[in-house]
């Protein structure tokens, strides 16, 4: 249906290639999601209500850690092959430019027209519809009013449409579609870049809050100020816990700021948004080992 229904008019309206901050999404999230979870259903269709909620859980805990785990290398390599993509984009759309002899002006003018013309070709289509229904109704009751109104505006309608795609032969729409599209390619790949400096400025900072909670939790439960009273042997249990996960975290943290120095820092055009990635910071992640020893003293 996508292939063979869709016409240009459509697939410059909705397409998400054409959708101003879409960035380079491919729209099929939800579905890699199902696909994870649907392994399960060879299993819990057999399963009763509660045991199946309870896999599901499981898989989406799973679906979970495995994207907190190589989040800062997923972040790390689209941004590399955004970049390079760009690059690549740019030249090959200088070339362009070079070849049709245009100028930006120029360019901003034939994304204007492609743009008229497919909302052009939207407002006909409907007028053409409006029309049939007006000569059904005509035939039943004279309402001359509303059917001129509308074929005024479908004749001015048709007539826009002609002269754009006549302007210089059959051939000018086609040229004008084809820079159209490489100017909204890049639009969405300058985007992209955007959106993943963003992305791992907010993947550093919520690393940076989940350390800061564990070792306030950690605090408060070595001066005894938790809200729950806990025996010597329970603060000891729940301490081990948290030194353990502020293990994995430190392990995360030294893993992302690792990535995004290489894969980020050096490419990123604007690295005061990098500023939260220092030594200094991720040293704070390590528990203190004197406090370890003396507690075991």
């Amino acid at each position: 249906m996508h292939a063979k229904a869709h016409e240009w008019s459509c697939e410059i309206k909705w397409s998400g290639r054409n959708q101003e901050g879409a960035g380079l999404t491919i729209g099929e999230e939800v579905e890699q999601v199902n696909s994870f979870l649907s392994r399960a259903a060879i299993c819990t269709k057999y399963m009763s209500k509660a045991a199946r909620s309870d896999m599901l859980t499981v898989l989406a805990s799973a679906w979970n850690k495995r994207k907190s785990e190589n989040l800062a290398k997923c972040l790390s390599q689209r941004y590399i092959k955004t970049t390079e993509r760009l690059k690549l984009e740019n030249e090959s759309f200088a070339s362009l430019q070079a070849e049709l002899n245009v100028s930006d002006e120029d360019i901003q003018q034939w994304v204007s027209d492609v743009q008229q013309w497919a909302t052009d070709i939207r407002i006909y289509k409907i007028c053409n519809a409006n029309l049939f229904v007006c000569d059904v109704v005509s035939s039943a009751k004279d309402d001359s009013g509303l059917e001129g109104r509308i074929r005024g505006l479908y004749v001015s309608i048709k007539l826009r449409k002609h002269y754009l795609y006549h302007q210089t032969g059959n051939g000018n729409l086609s040229t004008k579609k084809m820079v159209f599209d490489r100017v909204m390619l890049l639009s969405r790949l300058k985007e992209e870049e955007q959106i993943l400096v963003m992305e791992v400025k907010q993947h550093w900072q919520s690393l940076k809050e989940a350390e800061c909670s564990m070792r306030d939790l950690s605090i408060q439960i070595q001066n005894n100020n938790s809200d729950f009273e806990l025996s010597e042997e329970s603060s000891n249990g729940l301490l081990c816990l948290l030194k353990r996960k502020l293990e994995d975290l430190q392990f995360l943290q030294n893993n992302a700021r690792m990535l995004y120095r290489q894969c980020v820092l050096g490419q990123a055009s604007d690295n005061i948004l990098f500023d939260n990635i220092s030594d200094e910071e991720t040293e704070a992640v390590n528990y203190s080992s004197d406090e370890t020893n003396s507690d075991e003293d």
